[in-house]
C-alpha cells in the first residue's frame, strides 16, 4: 500500500496492489489512529474525488486507488482531539489486512487543514 498526493489536487491517494500470485479482493480502506496495538479506525471516508465501489477484485499485479479528502480527515482528528496521535493506513484484503504508517507528505496535507 502506498500513499501520496495525486496530481495537483489536494487529496491523499491510498493505493493497494496485489503482489501475490492469486486473485484477491479489497474490501475496505481505513485510517487508524493511535498506537499499533490499541489503534482505532476513524469514521469511514468516501473515496474522493474518484469513486470506488468495494469490494474490488484484484488479479496479481493489479492495483486500486482510494482517494481521501485531507480536510475531512483533519476535521475528524480535531473533533476527537487526536491531532497528535500516530496515523496509519489500513487496507482489508480477502486474506487479511495490511497496515502501514502514513508518510510525512500525506500527513502534511492533513495537518495543513488543522486550525491555526
Amino acid at each position: 500500500m502506498t500513499f501520496g498526493p495525486l496530481g495537483t489536487e489536494s487529496f491523499i491517494s491510498m493505493e493497494a496492489t496485489n503482489v501475490g500470485r492469486v486473485e484477491t479482493s479489497v474490501s475496505g480502506f481505513s485510517l487508524l489512529v493511535g498506537e499499533a496495538k490499541s489503534g482505532k479506525s476513524l469514521v469511514a471516508f468516501e473515496s474522493w474525488p474518484m469513486p470506488v465501489e468495494l469490494p474490488v477484485a484484484l488479479k496479481p499485479g493489479e492495483s486500486v486507488t482510494w482517494g481521501v479528502n485531507p480536510a475531512g480527515v483533519a476535521e475528524t482528528l480535531v473533533e476527537r482531539g487526536l491531532t497528535e496521535a500516530p496515523l496509519r493506513g489500513r487496507v482489508r484484503f480477502g486474506h487479511g489486512a495490511t497496515t502501514v504508517p502514513v508518510p510525512d507528505s500525506a500527513l502534511a496535507l492533513i495537518t495543513d487543514h488543522f486550525p491555526k
